[in-house]
């Protein structure tokens, strides 16, 4: 399991309790150079963890750090990339229930909520392939030049999709 914690999380290393963010400041895990990332055994609510120390700099140069949690050993890139692929999913999971309705089913029925589910992800499936093939920064953009487009631009468009999914059946 990978996650994110808090910066003023409180852990017990080599039998201290530390506050996370001073350990950007502990000589031997101090990330100097060109190292970007450090990870280090910790206790937490008496759970032995591995603590990744992710330094980042913003689009103006600003220096942060972020602290992820896991309960495997792995090198630091290793945690960074298993973050990054999380990340990815919980993005995703924000744009069907902000943007596509993935909440909005309100019905008992459970053939009812498996078609929204359906549908819903259907539609997000489509936003990727506009997504890629547009080369759009995220789905969001593709959704909203759905949007903007007239009713005869989504009949052209759908009609080639119907033509991508044509030989798939359910």
């Amino acid at each position: 399991m990978q996650v994110r914690i808090r910066s003023n999380a409180v852990v017990e290393y080599c039998g201290k309790r530390m506050v996370l963010k001073e350990f950007q400041d502990v000589k031997k895990l101090r990330l100097t150079g060109r190292k970007m990332t450090r990870t280090f055994s910790a206790k937490w609510h008496g759970m032995d963890l591995e603590f990744t120390i992710d330094r980042r700099f913003d689009r103006h140069g600003i220096e942060s750090f972020v602290f992820q949690a896991a309960t495997y050993q792995a090198p630091p890139r290793d945690h960074i990339a298993h973050y990054k692929k999380r990340w990815l999913i919980e993005e995703m999971f924000r744009t069907t229930k902000q943007s596509l309705g993935l909440q909005d089913c309100f019905s008992t029925s459970l053939k009812t909520q498996k078609n929204h589910v359906t549908s819903v992800f259907l539609a997000y499936a489509i936003c990727q392939i506009e997504k890629n093939k547009r080369r759009l920064k995220n789905v969001e953009e593709a959704i909203r030049s759905f949007k903007a487009k007239n009713k005869w631009g989504i009949t052209m468009q759908f009609s080639l999709y119907n033509k991508l999914f044509s030989s798939v059946f359910a």
